[in-house]
């Protein structure tokens, strides 16, 4: 009987013992599936505005494809990465980085050209209808004075281009409407939210940060353009007075309305 008791003490210890370290790895242990939706879940909320397209209703979104911009002397890897799972471009270069092209005077750039056939079937570039860009950046702190998005065509071949958005090293960072026009700051660091859109028949732009839409400084809520031209969208990053300059872009959309 006392040999019994023992046995059935014993193994009771043993099975609560069980039980205690089973529970206790099972709290501690995190599955790889859960660590991929928690990080999902962590990127998409920081992304209540994507998809979003300003300026009026009646835009629909639209195909692209693209080529990517690099000096002409690295692979493209070398200054451009993509994560599928994000949607997320990173974009970097060196100042001391080459150009596009061999021999060519212009600044160093990793970008992304956007072709437009989706709306100007046979051609890479628009000349009417009101043409939408729209994606979330993150600039690197100490990213100084790249171009990080532009659009090109001007009704003067040399006076290009016709808009951009340029980081400056002040407050935090900011983005400025070429070199005037403070669009924003504190930037460095944080995912901001943009859309530029393109009325061709008005030979404006309008530009949103955040949903907002933004003044050129003179009570307006647009930017003017330069003219008819071959447009195209570019974004990524040109040019850099610090010795690196680096973007992260993603969720880019390309919306169209005549």
């Amino acid at each position: 009987m006392m040999m019994m008791n023992y046995f059935k003490k014993n193994t009771l210890l043993i099975l609560c013992c069980g039980l205690i370290l089973a529970a206790s790895c099972q709290k501690g242990q995190v599955k790889p599936q859960e660590v991929i939706d928690e990080a999902i879940g962590n990127q998409t909320s920081k992304e209540t505005l994507a998809n979003v397209p300003q300026y009026g209703t009646g835009w629909v979104q639209k195909t692209y494809t693209y080529v990517l911009h690099k000096p002409y002397n690295l692979d493209t890897n070398a200054r451009h990465s993509y994560n599928g799972t994000f949607e997320e471009h990173t974009f970097w270069i060196y100042n001391t980085d080459s150009a596009f092209q061999a021999g060519s005077n212009t600044s160093p750039r990793s970008e992304m050209r956007m072709k437009h056939n989706s709306t100007n079937p046979g051609y890479d570039y628009y000349t009417v209808g009101n043409h939408q860009f729209e994606a979330d950046m993150k600039v690197d702190s100490g990213s100084a004075n790249p171009i990080i998005m532009q659009v090109f065509g001007t009704a003067v071949a040399n006076d290009k281009p016709a808009f951009n958005i340029k980081v400056y090293p002040y407050n935090g960072g900011e983005l400025r409407f070429f070199d005037g026009r403070v669009l924003a700051t504190n930037i460095y660091g944080t995912w901001v939210h943009i859309n530029v859109v393109h009325a061709t028949a008005e030979r404006k732009f309008h530009v949103f940060i955040n949903g907002t839409e933004v003044t050129n400084g003179n009570g307006k809520y647009y930017f003017e353009d330069k003219g008819a031209g071959q447009h195209y969208f570019k974004c990524g990053v040109y040019t850099s007075q610090s010795a690196i300059s680096k973007v992260k872009i993603k969720h880019i959309r390309y919306y169209y309305k005549p």
